[in-house]
């Protein structure tokens, strides 16, 4: 056969099999479509079925809630047997409460949590009028259990935070609060929005943020009386409706719920969204209508949410106040009100109590979370500042000081107004800044170097008293200062420094100090010096000084007169040994002398240091002391001592 026939063949056999793997390709993409298809059919039908469920509700409850309910009512039961139906409630709801109310399909069984209806009313009644406290506790948290859907019970629940005699049924309350006191109509809307966006490519990403936030905002604020225009876009969820008539429906909602002022550009853009064909997402609007709130129920929301601030302030209790806190918090109650009024009464409320009360709030803020903290102080970091250092009270300088040290990320712009108060006119002021230093702790680290200025530079002895107390607090930061202090005390030049020096080691706490006394002692044996200033003491002496140098130099401090080894004589190494006498016994001398110059012979009186230079450097904005002509190096060698014969 011809080679160009060969070719055609080819060509041919190759196009039949492109046409034959196109015609497979479509084949199967049809198959695959009308699989998806059917496929859509079938979860279209099974989200209306879960409709009408939804709708239907639950049905009769099992008979044991119902029997728990009625011992609760009950005022003749025991007290025991009230607990343990209480209990029960709480502990089957335990695990269900993540699951939405109704929120059942046709192969599961009814939760616990879907009955509420028929039990949560004993909870509550049982909260209000039992007089036995473990029955009340319980039946709290019971109802703390089912989160959005104790919204209509609030009520019992903020009655019981505000006038239960009970520390215990308060604490309860109020844990249980932060996790009913939160909208289901939002809950709803969120998850509603997270289908419907989740419909267009991007659309839970950040391209259509602010859209989906303004829309799902709008949604948690829909009043009962708007409820027909949900049901409306509902009722055009269908294959037979055109886009252009979901696309109207879409406009008509939400422009009746998003605000006046919505750029145009967003409108546009959550029309567009909207107006997606989502049958599979009925079941989700159904149970955002479920959802709603009635008017009274916002009035007990908003009522429960309000009752938790004046708790936190004032009730005489700690750990209720403590958790009533943590509770504002976890709902993400604006905090502006809170911190405003928490700062007028840290300032300017002539009760002490109140005072302690707001200093404490600040503390349990500033430890519930980094991002609490941060908001907190920046609120109002600078007055819970002054506080720690000026209040009358001790009790409440106190707390205001652990509070600035709960944050150690976020505390030293207001660390530093204590710092900056060192430097006051008034010794008063002075003391107080020392103080609250110390009692910030280990997140006022950044003033230790002005603690040590002012424990050896301030006039005023309490002043020096309470910052050396202070910078004994601050930690394994501390602990350069305190070997510096005992170098001082040991070489300074000036008597004063001395001995203020020695006072702030006996001042720190004792598990700081006696390492560094125990670092700079020598022992009685080791300690014997001679008339003639020598003897075992002399390098011990010397050991003790090359420690202070390197405490002195970890500081900044300056010193001279530190006695080192001559560099020039080192015994001879190798070389041109011939092995006679005279050269073995000049090795031998080499070496003696250099064995002996490793250390001094007599007493170094010399090594001194200088801690004012430093001061007077740190009082004229410098970091360090200026850099001197270097001072001679002492080598104090015997005379008798033969000098090295030279190489040469």
């Amino acid at each position: 056969m011809a080679p160009k026939q060969k070719e055609a063949k080819k060509e041919f056999v190759s196009e039949r099999q492109s046409k034959a793997d196109a015609k497979e390709k479509a084949e199967q993409e049809f198959a695959d479509a009308a699989q998806d298809a059917k496929d859509k059919e079938k979860r279209e039908e099974q989200a209306k079925k879960r409709v009408e469920s939804i709708k239907k509700g639950p049905g009769q409850p099992p008979h044991w809630i119902m029997d728990c309910g009625a011992k609760l009512r009950d005022y003749q039961t025991e007290v025991r047997i009230k607990v343990r139906a209480a209990t029960k409630l709480h502990d089957q709801m335990h695990e269900l409460a993540k699951e939405r109310v109704f929120g059942i399909t046709e192969d599961s069984d009814p939760k616990v949590l879907d009955f509420a209806q028929f039990f949560a009313g004993a909870l509550a009644c049982s909260i209000v009028g039992d007089e036995d406290e473990d029955v009340r506790c319980a039946s709290v948290a019971a109802l703390g259990a089912l989160d959005e859907a104790g919204v209509p019970y609030l009520d019992s629940l903020t009655r019981a935070i505000l006038k239960d005699k009970c520390p215990s049924v308060r604490c309860a309350s109020a844990k249980a609060l932060s996790r009913c006191a939160r909208s289901p109509q939002k809950k709803a809307a969120q998850e509603l929005c997270k289908f419907v966006f989740g419909q267009t490519a991007g659309g839970n990403g950040d391209n259509y943020k602010q859209t989906r936030e303004e829309v799902c905002t709008a949604l948690a604020n829909m009043e009962y009386k708007q409820l027909p225009l949900i049901a409306d876009f509902m009722k055009h969820q269908n294959q037979d409706i055109s886009k252009e008539l979901r696309h109207s429906m879409a406009s008509k909602l939400l422009h009746a719920i998003m605000l006046p002022d919505t750029r145009r550009d967003t409108m546009a853009s959550a029309i567009n969204v909207w107006s997606s064909l989502m049958i599979e997402g009925l079941p989700d609007a159904q149970l955002f209508c479920q959802s709603f709130l009635h008017k009274s129920d916002r009035v007990k929301l908003k009522n429960a949410l309000e009752s938790l601030l004046p708790v936190a302030l004032n009730d005489p209790d700690s750990e209720v106040r403590k958790l009533a806190t943590a509770s504002l918090s976890n709902l993400n109650f604006a905090t502006d009100e809170i911190f405003k009024l928490l700062g007028e009464t840290l300032e300017k409320d002539s009760n002490p109590v109140q005072r302690l009360r707001a200093a404490r709030a600040f503390d349990s803020f500033v430890r519930l979370s980094d991002t609490m903290a941060v908001e907190s102080l920046k609120a109002k970091g600078h007055e819970v500042a002054s506080a720690a250092m000026l209040d009358a009270v001790p009790m409440v300088r106190l707390a205001a000081a652990t509070a600035l040290g709960g944050a150690l990320a976020s505390a030293e712009p207001y660390v530093q107004d204590l710092v900056d108060s060192l430097k006051a006119e008034d010794k008063t002021v002075r003391k107080a800044a020392a103080r609250g230093l110390g009692a910030i702790g280990v997140a006022a680290a950044t003033g230790l170097r002005n603690l040590f200025v002012s424990i050896l530079e301030d006039e005023d002895f309490a002043v020096r008293y309470w910052a050396c107390e202070s910078l004994g607090r601050m930690g394994d930061g501390a602990v350069l200062y305190l070997h510096a202090f005992a170098a001082v005390a040991l070489y300074d030049v000036d008597p004063v420094m001395k001995a203020r020096s020695n006072d702030a080691i006996q001042a720190v706490d004792i598990a700081l100090a006696a390492p560094v006394v125990d670092r700079f002692s020598i022992s009685e044996e080791c300690s014997t010096i001679e008339a003639d200033m020598t003897g075992p003491g002399v390098s011990a002496e010397q050991a003790r000084q090359e420690k202070a140098v390197t405490a002195l130099d970890a500081v900044g401090i300056p010193h001279k007169g530190l006695w080192a080894p001559p560099e020039d004589v080192k015994p001879k190494k190798g070389g041109a040994s011939t092995g006679s006498k005279r050269d073995k016994a000049e090795q031998k001398k080499r070496e003696r002398y250099a064995a002996e110059a490793k250390n001094p012979t007599k007493l170094n009186t010399d090594f001194v240091c200088d801690v004012g230079k430093l001061l007077a450097c740190l009082a004229r904005g410098l970091d360090a002391v200026e850099e001197e002509e270097p001072d001679e190096i002492l080598a104090d060698v015997d005379s008798d001592v033969e000098p090295p014969a030279s190489d040469d």
